[in-house]
Order: structure tokens, then C-alpha cells, then sequence
């Protein structure tokens, strides 16, 4: 069964599947589209199974061909460390997290990471970041596409290791010349009195804040809606906005400009985070497991 299986038509196939159709895989070039088409024929062939579905100009990848997706990507990533011939050679690594917290916390992080990693044996371990959902990452993290995830910890699926790395608690933030405009002290009036910038990927979160507000028997002024925190952080900067964000959002909020204010109701609204990643990927390189050491020592919260 397994006389058709060679690196080459491995790679191939894998190269069809991330570019989701033969033509995407080798724009320009039929020749290459033909010999793509042909060896994942081979592969079919050699292992009885159908791999990829034609769909138009694209592809349908099946249950087997899922599969074979991530042990050929697991297969790849273990020969690329194999060939690292240096012991001390550095140990890339990705990792996928929502943007508000790369942009907040990972990327301002990275620095103390890397000295860290370069006390000891290896390198400091370079690292490729990808700002993705939740789903995304626990995706990613299953398919053996990111080594490592930063998610919620009712996330973490059965299946993947993880370590917790404390609570992302949540706060509204105010520019004090916007404030000065209205005489209230109250956080939950100011609810229904200022112009507030929405973040609309976290339903859950905003559905709490609005519902504090209306606690006034008003609706809160929503004036913005903004796709990501690191938005409606910058509607707060500009002064004419307030918005619920992360309390990990204050490195670019200068006191001096910008209140923060813990909400009634939301004072206690928090999120759990853990760093996740599969097993294999720890028992792949050895390395890799001292970068999930370190990564969850420099990522842990700081209480507020």
C-alpha cells in the first residue's frame, strides 16, 4: 500500500490542501497543476482513500484527506528539526492569539522571552505570530498548523495540553475632557451619557455592558462599533469616545488623559487564559517544551 507514498507527493498534496485547489497552488503554471494532479492521484492510489474532492476551481478535503494533512505537516516540521544539525540552533515557533493580546501583552513580552531562552542552551527561538479567533487557534492548534495558542480556558478541548496564565479582567475607559462634560460620578450613568466605541467580536462581553447601562432605564449611546479592542482603543485616544477594553490595554492609555472606571456588574467580569498546545508538539522537539516553559512564565497576568 505504500509503494506511491515519496516526500515529493507528500509535500505536494500538502501544498494543494493550504492553497485549497491545484490551480492556487501553482498559479500560472499548468505544467506544475498537472504533475500537482497527478501525484495526489498517486497518493490516493497508494493508500486506497480518497484525498481531495474537485469543486469548481477549488477543492473538498475529505476525512482522509484531513488526516493525512496533519501527519504530513507533523512529518515535515520533524524532518526540519532532524536536519537541524547545531544543538544550539534556535527553535522557531508560532503562535496564535486574539490581536488585542498580541498587540497588549505577547509582542511588548517577547523581549524578556528571548533573553530568557538564550540563557540556557539554544537560541532565542524566533517566534511567527498570527492574530486569529479563539476557534481559529484551537483549529490551527489540532490541525498541526501552530505549535502554540493563547485561548479561553473553557476552550482548551480535550486533546491539547495548556497552561493557565491568569484573568483578563475588563474595565470602561473614559478621556477626562469627555468626562469633564458630564457632572455624574456614576460609571453606569456615564453608561447612557457618553458616546461609546463597541467591539463587536466579543457578543458576550458587550451584551454585559449594554445591559449595565440600561439598568439606568436607557440605552447606552453606542456611536462606534469597532471589529477589535486595538480599534476602539484608538476611538478613546482620539478624546470624542469611551469603550469597555481589556485592563492589558493601559500601556497605551496615558493616565494623564484617559480614566479607567470599573463597572458595576463588570467589575467581576473576567477571563480565564491558558496557553494551549498539542502534545506532539512538545514530544516532537524537546526544545519546544522548554519554549512552553518559558512562554507561559513570561505571558502569566499580573493581578489588577
Amino acid at each position: 500500500m505504500m509503494k506511491g507514498l515519496s516526500i515529493e507527493r507528500l509535500r505536494s498534496f500538502l501544498q494543494v490542501v493550504d492553497a485549497e485547489g491545484f490551480a492556487r497552488a501553482a498559479p500560472g503554471e499548468p505544467v506544475r497543476q498537472s504533475q500537482l494532479s497527478r501525484q495526489v492521484s498517486e497518493l490516493e492510489g497508494a493508500l486506497g482513500a480518497k484525498l481531495l474532492e474537485r469543486r469548481g476551481r477549488g477543492i473538498a478535503v475529505t476525512e482522509a484527506g484531513e488526516k493525512l494533512a496533519i501527519v504530513v505537516r507533523e512529518m515535515l516540521r520533524g524532518l526540519e528539526d532532524v536536519t537541524r544539525h547545531a544543538p544550539s540552533a534556535d527553535i522557531p515557533f508560532s503562535l496564535g492569539a486574539g490581536d488585542s493580546l498580541l498587540h497588549w501583552w505577547v509582542v511588548p513580552r517577547l523581549g524578556d522571552f528571548a533573553k530568557r531562552m538564550s540563557r540556557g542552551a539554544g537560541g532565542a527561538s524566533p517566534a511567527s505570530l498570527s492574530s486569529l479567533s479563539s476557534e481559529d487557534v484551537v483549529t490551527r492548534l489540532l490541525e498541526a498548523r501552530l505549535d502554540f495558542g493563547l485561548i479561553r480556558a473553557k476552550e482548551v478541548p480535550s486533546g491539547l495540553s495548556s497552561k493557565p496564565l491568569g484573568e483578563l479582567s475588563y474595565a470602561l475607559y473614559v478621556p477626562r475632557k469627555l468626562r469633564a462634560k458630564h457632572e455624574t460620578k456614576d460609571p453606569t450613568e456615564l453608561l447612557v451619557s457618553l458616546p461609546l466605541a463597541i467591539q463587536t467580536s466579543e457578543p458576550e462581553l458587550q451584551a454585559r455592558l449594554l445591559a449595565a447601562g440600561r439598568q439606568r432605564g436607557r440605552e447606552p449611546n453606542v456611536a462606534l462599533r469597532c471589529e477589535t479592542f486595538p480599534q476602539a482603543c484608538r476611538a478613546v485616544r482620539s478624546g470624542h469616545f469611551a469603550a469597555l477594553l481589556p485592563t492589558i490595554a493601559d500601556i497605551e492609555l496615558p493616565d494623564r488623559e484617559i480614566e479607567e472606571l470599573k463597572l458595576p456588574g463588570l467589575g467581576r467580569f473576567t477571563v480565564s487564559l491558558h496557553l494551549a498546545w498539542h502534545p506532539r508538539t512538545t514530544r516532537r522537539n524537546a526544545g519546544l517544551e522548554r519554549v512552553a516553559e518559558t512562554l507561559s512564565s513570561c505571558l502569566t497576568l499580573e493581578d489588577d
